[in-house]
This record gives C-alpha cells, structure tokens and sequence, in this order.
C-alpha cells in the first residue's frame, strides 16, 4: 500500500479525533443521561426542576474532565490581529513542485511513504504550466523567422505601412454618413487591390475557393480592416460597422469587450458615442429630405418591454415597460403639383360608366394578372424554370421609374410614454409638433407650418388612442390622423380610403 507522508499524518490526527470524540460522548451518555420524570397535568413544577446540589455536582463534574494549560488557567492571551504560525521540523508542509522525487522504500509488510502524489510530481509537461502570453510570445517569434525567409516580406511590410498613415486608407472615414452610404467592402478591396495588390492575393489563396465570392471579398476585408486597425486604431471603419451591427441585434458589453480585444467590434465605451452619432446622422438626413421639398408621414406603434427576473420578492418583481417607437417615411410620389382645394368632380352625380372598368383598363389588369401567376407558377414549380428569364420581375405602370427607387425612412427617438394613458398621448403630439417644427424651420420651409398636414399612422389601437386626442382641449394642427377605416401599407399592404362626407365620419364613429 502506498501512501504519501502528508495524507498519512492526516489520518494519524482524524484517528486520535476519533477516539476522543467517542470517549467523550460515552462519558456524557452514561453521567447525564437519567430517567426524566414523567410530568402529569397535577405535577407541580418544583418536583421537575433540577436541585442546586446537583447543579454544583455537574458543574464540578465538567471542571474535571477539562485540561486546561498552565496558560488558560491564568489570566487571559489577548489575541492579536495577525501571528506567526511556527511549524516543527518534523511536519513536512512543502510544496510537491519544490520538493526532489525521493521515494523512501521500506519492508514488503509496511507503508511505503511517498514525499507527495505522483500526479503533482513534476515531470516533461512543463510547457503546459507557462502562460499564454508565452506562448504567443514564441509562436510569433518562430512565425516571424519563417516569415523572415521569403523575399515579400519587406515589401509586403511597407506597403501596408504606406496606407495606414492617417488619410491615406478609406478605412479613415468612419463618419455615420459613410457608414451607412458607402459599400464599404467594395471600396476596401478596390483600396487593397491599389495599394497592396501582393497582400490581397495571399489572402485570396490563403481562403481558397470553398465559399462564394461574396463571402471571400467580406472575409478579406475583415482581415484587412483588423490589420489596419492593429497599425492604426483611427482607421476603425470595419470595426464601427460591425459594432453597429451588434448593436442593432442586441449585443451585450461583455461581447463586445472581448470582440474589441481581437480587433473586430469597437470598445464598449465607444457604443455610446456610436448611437450618437447615427441619431445625428437620421436628424441630418431628415432635414435634408424636408429642404429638397419632400414630406412624409410618421408612423408609430407601441414598444413593450416585459422584464424578468430570477430573484422575485415584495419590492423585486417582474416588470412591464411601455414605450413608444416613431419613424418617418418620406413619400416617393409628389403630390404637390394636385389641387387639394376643390374636388375633382361632383361625388353625388357619379355616372354607372365611371365605376365600371373601362376596355383599356381591362386589357391592363389582365395582362398584370399574368405577369403575377407567372412568377407564382415558376416560383412553386421547378418545371417552369426554364420560363423564368423571360418573365418581367415588376410590373409595368406610369410610376415605376419613381417607386423604383428606395424608400426614406428614419427612425426617431423612443420616447418613454405608454400610449394606454392619454396624458402620454398628448405628450406625443406635442413631441411630433415641436420635432415637426425644428425640421422645417431648420431645412428653411418654416413658411409652410401654417398648411402642413402630416399624416400619422400605425395600427388600429394606436390611431384610435391617439385620434381621441383630437377631442382634447389642445389644439395639433400639423398633424393628420388617418380614418379608422384606412389600414396603413405595412399592416395589410394596400390603402383603401371611404369616399364619405364629414357627417358620415361622425356617423361611422359613433356606430
């Protein structure tokens, strides 16, 4: 049997424990332990209650089976706040990793006594005990006397150190404006391709050809933005843009730190000063729309928020946060040229050939039908595949060079309002007014806040709350709600406005 020294003097002491704790509860056992008396409803409490005879007799009892030091029995050791502990020679408390692998060998029929476990002797895996900055430490120092071999190392080196001067790279323009304009990979490899054309081709054989052109031109570019960084953090174009991404889906500080330390995201401090600066950029951008003499319409929905939590007391429950989340979609199609004065015809002497479809508009609609069983039919039936080049993707209409272009849209701030209690709504259209009211008078159109009607929209609930503020005693003329019976493009995609006086409004409402 083999046993270290240290575990044998461990279960030396637990044995004499052992036995002292045995001894001592025998003797409590056979001297304390008597018949207790039973006690009856008519026993007094005076027959139950110990005698002070016996009491001096247990008490004199303990005082003889105490050992007390010479030290105890005096006055009392005061104690101080920290003490030397002074072991005897004898007691090996060493280290295993300090100690020589001496095994001391005795008779066949004794124990064996071992200066430590085998498993923490040391043995040859002292390379798993060095840090890991050792070890990135050696393997950059031999990659670097391999690297140092090949003739494209100097000019691989100085070419990259050419674009990382300040200016000199597109990765220094990092603004909000350029983040969200610029096909910024597309750029980086036109840069890389100028500029380091050597580097660029042993990234593109290094990846090989598995993945997709796409994906090989974003990994390239990633690369490159996180060497450049490493050189030069104010060349951070790669990193705000996948911070921006991480903060559009949620990501947590704790990520984004570690993301930073191998140059991919910025810091999480820098979080802060990124959202800024987009919500500049969208105040921008607004602005901007409104001077070219385009207007919009807001749209606006309810943001709940429904918190957790694992600790649930009196004070610390789960918890329902009411927000309210706005943007403003810019109209593609002018209609500033239309009369809104008076109306185009008379609506009370609607002739029967004016709602019927005419001839032209029959060969229309026909011809758009098939154009959309078309890409239905080739969409579900492979068979039909060999029909898909032929068959238009959008259907032709008198508007489609102007709805072929990209929508506006921008968000806007989050308020902290719950759209249940009508103070809060009128502290939204008060907040719609002022914000409506900065933009025009900023982007030089303050002379049209005397006519501007802004329609506002959203689902059913929000524009039934939010049209009940129009009962109000506060007056907000700049915006325009949106009947009950119009349903917003984005909620049923289609705008299907009643031709119907105010009287028949006031009659649908109330019904």
């Amino acid at each position: 049997m083999f046993i270290c020294e240290k575990c044998a003097n461990a279960c030396k002491h637990f044995n004499n424990f052992r036995g002292r704790a045995k001894q001592n509860l025998d003797y409590f056992i056979s001297n304390h332990t008597t018949s207790r008396t039973k006690r009856m409803p008519k026993t007094p409490p005076s027959s139950m209650k110990i005698s002070t005879a016996d009491q001096i007799e247990n008490s004199v009892e303990k005082l003889r089976n105490l050992n007390l030091d010479e030290k105890e029995k005096g006055a009392r050791v005061v104690k101080k706040s920290r003490q030397q502990l002074n072991f005897s020679k004898d007691l090996n408390l060493k280290h295993a990793y300090s100690q020589q692998n001496v095994i001391k060998y005795e008779e066949e029929d004794q124990v064996v006594l071992l200066q430590d476990h085998e498993y923490s002797i040391p043995n040859n895996m002292d390379k798993a005990l060095e840090t890991s900055e050792k070890i990135a430490e050696d393997l950059i120092k031999e990659a670097s006397t391999c690297i140092n071999s090949y003739n494209s190392y100097d000019s691989l080196d100085k070419q990259i150190s050419s674009v990382c001067k300040l200016g000199k790279s597109v990765l220094f323009k990092s603004s909000a404006k350029d983040l969200s304009e610029r096909n910024w990979f597309l750029d980086i490899g036109r840069e890389m391709l100028q500029h380091c054309p050597e580097f660029l081709s042993l990234l593109l054989s290094a990846i090989g050809d598995k993945i997709t052109l796409e994906t090989k031109l974003a990994t390239v570019c990633t690369i490159y933005g996180m060497l450049m960084h490493c050189r030069n953090t104010r060349a951070s174009a790669i990193q705000k843009l996948y911070t921006s991404f991480c903060i559009r889906y949620h990501t947590d500080n704790k990520l984004l730190h570690r993301l930073n330390k191998v140059q991919i995201t910025m810091s999480d401090e820098s979080e802060r000063h990124i959202m800024r600066d987009l919500s500049n950029h969208s105040n921008d951008m607004i602005k901007e729309q409104i001077a070219k003499r385009n207007d919009g319409k807001l749209n606006r929905d309810n943001l709940d928020i429904y918190v957790t939590t694992n600790d649930i007391r009196m004070d610390n429950k789960n918890r329902d946060y009411h927000f309210f989340a706005s943007d403003i979609t810019f109209d593609r199609v002018k209609i500033s040229h239309l009369n809104n004065s008076t109306p185009i015809g008379n609506a009370e002497t609607v002739e029967l050939k004016e709602m019927i479809p005419s001839l032209e508009e029959d060969i229309l609609y026909k011809s758009a039908l098939k154009v959309i069983l078309s890409q239905v039919i080739v969409k579900h039936c492979d068979s039909f595949n060999w029909m898909k080049p032929i068959i238009p993707k959008h259907i032709s209409h008198p508007l489609q060079d102007v709805m072929s272009t990209k929508s506006s849209i921008h968000w806007l701030q989050i308020m902290l309002k719950n759209e249940a209690k009508y103070a809060d709504c009128v502290q939204i259209m008060a907040s719609y007014e002022d914000q409506l009211s900065t933009w025009y008078r900023k982007a030089g159109r303050g002379g049209d806040l005397d006519k501007l009607q802004v329609p506002v929209g959203g689902d059913q609930l929000t524009r039934v709350r939010l049209k009940d503020i129009k009962k109000s005693p506060f007056s907000f003329n700049r915006t325009e709600f949106e009947t009950s019976v119009t349903r917003t493009i984005n909620r049923l995609k289609r705008d299907l406005p009643p031709l119907q006086n105010e009287g028949d409004e006031e009659d649908s409402d109330e019904q």
